[in-house]
């Protein structure tokens, strides 16, 4: 079907449509739109006239169309009542403003081109951004309300991993980033030689923590790691790369997280915080890195309601009672 043409439709509430090309919705009581685009074509939507809408759903608007500062103003004036808006795999222009005095909830999932977004919500109470890509757009917003909740999910290649501390430094204000999700996985075999050099060579700039003050967030979800064991040092180096969270939840799945990691991350941690620990290796002569400064790490694991992990011997037996069907994780309390 290449068109979809609706008229004086008085009471149809929500409409749902996918893979067409044209759509046209005239129906004035309408509150929720769901359209999905075809892929591979480009499209084309009007729903101007549609002034109670309350929700907003647009996916896959990428073939031919840019989503730019223009259109978000249009659409705050369009729609006064518009509480609800959700981008998926949509282009965006490289600097983006989002303001709305009615927007309660947005999402915006795998966007591409972005390098940064402001946003000016004095009402929005949820905000979720989920990226898989390469470069991180810096986030701001000017003004939000003291309610607002943030969840950020990243998708990100192990050689990029050092941006993650960017991101958080810039993320403003820094107090609603209290928790962020990340999924790391390898490079395409297309794509090796392109990082060979980061891979291969310990001292790349990227894999040297720097020394406090970094900036912090309360929680870090990674919630899966894919990745060879030769190369789980270098990872991390560069996961910490200008930042600290206060708490790191690892996957108890080992269809995401493998054992070899979650080991191989207590380990670290448990070595790097002893006075004379000889694990880190990327310290400056005069100073040492942010990991040095850890005073204690508590270990739980939520297998059997947040029993503390002692010690390795029984880390291995936690591990050891996994199941993929398991929902649970450990976590690593930093202090």
């Amino acid at each position: 079907m290449k068109s979809v043409s609706m008229h004086g439709l008085q009471k149809l509430k929500g409409v749902d449509i996918q893979g067409v090309q044209n759509v046209y919705i005239d129906a004035p009581n309408i509150e929720k739109i769901y359209y999905g685009a075809d892929s591979y074509e480009p499209s084309k939507m009007n729903f101007d006239s549609c002034g109670n809408l309350r929700a907003l759903t647009l996916m896959n608007m990428k073939i031919e169309f840019l989503f730019t500062d223009i259109w978000f103003l249009h659409l705050s004036s369009k729609f006064p009542f518009l509480e609800s808006l959700e981008l998926v795999e949509c282009s965006m222009y490289e600097n983006i403003n989002i303001s709305s005095s009615q927007l309660k909830a947005l999402v915006l999932s795998n966007c591409s081109i972005m390098e940064k977004l402001e946003i000016d919500t004095p009402n929005l109470l949820s905000f979720r951004y989920y990226y898989a890509g390469d470069n991180l757009p810096s986030i701001s917003f000017l003004r939000c309300s003291s309610q607002l909740e943030v969840n950020v999910l990243f998708n990100m290649i192990h050689p990029r991993l050092y941006q993650l501390g960017k991101f958080v430094e810039q993320f403003k204000p820094q107090k609603f980033l209290a928790s962020l999700s990340l999924s790391i996985r390898p490079c395409i075999p297309s794509d090796e030689h392109f990082y060979y050099y980061e891979y291969r060579y310990w001292e790349d700039p990227y894999s040297l923590p720097p020394t406090l003050p970094v900036p912090c967030i309360k929680h870090l979800v990674i919630r899966s790691v894919r990745e060879d064991k030769s190369k789980y040092a270098l990872l991390v180096n560069r996961l910490f790369y200008g930042w600290c969270p206060e708490t790191i939840s690892l996957s108890l799945n080992p269809s995401h997280c493998t054992k070899a990691f979650i080991e191989f991350f207590y380990w670290m941690l448990m070595e790097t915080k002893k006075p004379k620990g000889k694990f880190c290796s990327y310290c400056y002569s005069k100073s040492k890195c942010w990991l040095h400064g850890l005073k204690d790490v508590k270990v739980t694991s939520s297998v059997k309601n947040d029993v503390n992990v002692v010690d390795f011997v029984h880390l291995k037996s936690v591990l050891g009672g996994w199941t993929s069907s398991d929902n649970a994780n450990i976590s690593f309390r930093l202090k």
